[in-house]
This record gives structure tokens, C-alpha cells and sequence, in this order.
């Protein structure tokens, strides 16, 4: 019986858990999730400040999580940084949960924000070169 107990631990020991990396910590992010077409290995995108044209941090995706559910909102990610293909690295997202939305200032040549993302312009929080 000991045994069986024995082989069912290390078993479960040699599944990775989703959010971890293969260093053993899990990576985090901070930003505006929306949805972005742009990586066809990802159907969303991670920018520090809701300004146009984004500044893209991740690219990310989650084999776990509904990422619909946060589109458009700021939130705290925690996942795995992984190389990916499109010139930004992959975020995998294990866990994500909507955060307030801070002030940030956008470069003076930015007027929007990226679709899907809150217009936080007309909320004072974020104005053209104006934090």
C-alpha cells in the first residue's frame, strides 16, 4: 500500500502546474488585456497604458482561462513567459484577476486607446502626454 501511495506522489510531482515555469517560479504581468489578431499564436495582447498605437508587452493566450472575461480591463496576470513567434514573447496565463486601473501618461502622438481596451482618456486617467 505504501507503494501505490509512493508512485501516486511522484506522478503527481512530474505534472507541471499551469502558472509555473520551468524555473519553478511563476511569471507575472501588468496591463490593458484586448483582444489583438496581429500573433496567430495568441488572440490577446498585454500594453502597460491604454494608449494607440499600443505598446505590446505579451502577447498572451491561456489554455485555462475564459481571457474573454477581461478583455478590456486592467489586470494582474500570473503565468509563463515563453518564446514565441511574433516578435513579442507569449504570456501563458494561468491565473488573471482585473485590477483598478492606474494613471499612465501616452506619448503627445497618441490620441486612442486599442480597441477592446477602456477609454480612459475621456476618464481623465489616461491623456495624451498628460499623466
Amino acid at each position: 500500500m505504501m507503494r501505490k501511495w509512493m508512485l501516486l506522489a511522484l506522478a503527481m510531482a512530474a505534472i507541471p502546474d499551469p502558472g509555473i515555469s520551468s524555473n519553478g517560479n511563476s511569471d507575472a504581468a501588468f496591463g490593458v488585456l484586448f483582444p489583438n489578431a496581429s500573433c496567430p499564436q495568441a488572440a490577446y495582447a498585454l500594453t502597460p497604458c491604454p494608449c494607440d498605437p499600443p505598446q505590446i508587452s505579451y502577447y498572451v493566450y491561456s489554455t485555462k482561462l475564459d481571457l474573454s472575461r477581461y478583455a478590456g480591463q486592467f489586470v494582474s496576470l500570473r503565468g509563463e513567459i515563453e518564446a514565441g513567434n511574433c516578435g513579442v514573447n507569449l504570456f501563458r496565463a494561468g491565473k488573471a484577476t482585473i485590477v483598478p486601473p492606474i494613471s499612465c501618461p501616452c506619448p503627445a502622438s497618441s490620441q486612442k486607446v486599442p480597441s477592446g481596451a477602456p477609454d480612459l482618456a475621456t476618464t481623465g486617467m489616461c491623456v495624451a502626454g498628460v499623466p
